[in-house]
């Protein structure tokens, strides 16, 4: 049976890969991190979002 110290790593090193793998998407994706008082950022990120929804639904049949 492992030790609660095995498991703490464990969780740790899972934890990392899941960030990572967050950042990686993201970085993809063009979207970038906006700062609380961004407004530019912000719209930029919606500007994308929007982008994107309209390339992946604009083939579909409702």
């Amino acid at each position: 049976m492992a030790s609660e110290k095995d498991q703490q790593i464990n969780f740790e090193s899972c934890t990392k890969t899941i960030a990572s793998v967050d950042d990686s998407f993201d970085k993809l994706m063009g979207v970038e991190e906006c700062g609380n008082e961004d407004e530019e950022c912000f719209k930029r990120r919606a500007v994308l979002e929007a982008h994107l929804d309209y390339i992946y639904t604009q083939n579909r049949i409702p």
